[in-house]
C-alpha cells in the first residue's frame, strides 16, 4: 500500500532542474487531511512537496512553515540546503493550514501547530517519510515547536499516532529547538543541523547539534546523506 501511494505521488510530480546544490527535484502537490484525527481521509488542501533526487520511502522529511512572502530568499536558501542533504521539504503557509473557511491571517499558534500535525500525517501516510522534523521560519516559528507538545499530538492524533521527531523555530530572539526523544534517531537529525549551516545560518547549526544530537557541531561539516 505504501509503495502504491509513493508511485501515485511520483506519477503526479514534475522533474525540474533546481539550483546546482539540488540538481534535480521532483515537485508534487501533497494532499493534507481535513482533520488530523486518526481516521481522517478527506483532502482539505494541498501543499508543495519537494523531493530531492534519489529520495525513497523511509527517508527524512521537513515540514517547513513560514509566514513570510513565498519568494523569500532566506527561506529559499533553507529549502535548497535541506534538499541537498537528502531531505524532502513540504512547504506550508497559513493559507494551506486554515480549515473551515478560517482566515489565515487570524490563525493563532495552536491552530498553526494543529495544522503542522495534519502535514505530519500526510508526510507519513501518503509520502512514506521516515523521520519528520517541523521547522518554523519567521513570525510563525513558535508553532513548529508547539507541534511537539504531547498533549496536542495525543488530542489530535491519538496515543498511537504519528509524532514529529523534532521541532525548530527560527523567528525573533534565540532559536527554539526541541527533540522528541522517543522517536528520534539522533544521527539522522544531523542532516537538518548541517543544512542550516549550509544555508548560511551557522549559529543556528551550532545550536542545533547540542539540542538534537547531544554534542557540539563537528569542526568539519558532514557532507554525507544521513536522512535514511
Amino acid at each position: 500500500m505504501l509503495r502504491t501511494a509513493m508511485l501515485g505521488l511520483v506519477a503526479s510530480a514534475t522533474l525540474t532542474t533546481a539550483s546546482p546544490a539540488t540538481e534535480y527535484t521532483l515537485f508534487s502537490n501533497l494532499c493534507l487531511p481535513a482533520a488530523s484525527g486518526v481516521t481522517a481521509q478527506a483532502c482539505a488542501s494541498s501543499a508543495l512537496l519537494n523531493l530531492p533526487q534519489g529520495w525513497l520511502a523511509g527517508d527524512g522529511a521537513v515540514a517547513l512553515l513560514t509566514t513570510v512572502p513565498l519568494r523569500d530568499a532566506p527561506r529559499d536558501r533553507i529549502v535548497a540546503a535541506l534538499l541537498s542533504y537528502g531531505l524532502a521539504v513540504l512547504e506550508l503557509v497559513p493559507a494551506v493550514l486554515a480549515e473551515d473557511g478560517g482566515e489565515p491571517e487570524a490563525m493563532a499558534e495552536p491552530d498553526l501547530a494543529a495544522g503542522m500535525l495534519r502535514a505530519l500525517v500526510a508526510l507519513k501516510r501518503v509520502a512514506g517519510a521516515g523521520i519528520v522534523v517541523g521547522i518554523g521560519f519567521g513570525p510563525g516559528a513558535p508553532a513548529a515547536v508547539a507541534a511537539l507538545s504531547e498533549d496536542l499530538a495525543r488530542r489530535e492524533l491519538g496515543a498511537a499516532g504519528e509524532r514529529f521527531s523534532a521541532g525548530l523555530g527560527f523567528g525573533e530572539g534565540p532559536p527554539a529547538i526541541v527533540r522528541n526523544g522517543a522517536t528520534s534517531p539522533q544521527l539522522r537529525l544531523a542532516s537538518v543541523c548541517e543544512a542550516l549551516g549550509a544555508a548560511g545560518y551557522v549559529a543556528w547549526a551550532e545550536a542545533c547539534y547540542p539540542a538534537l544530537i547531544d554534542r557540539p557541531r563537528p569542526a568539519a561539516p558532514m557532507t554525507a546523506r544521513l536522512s535514511r
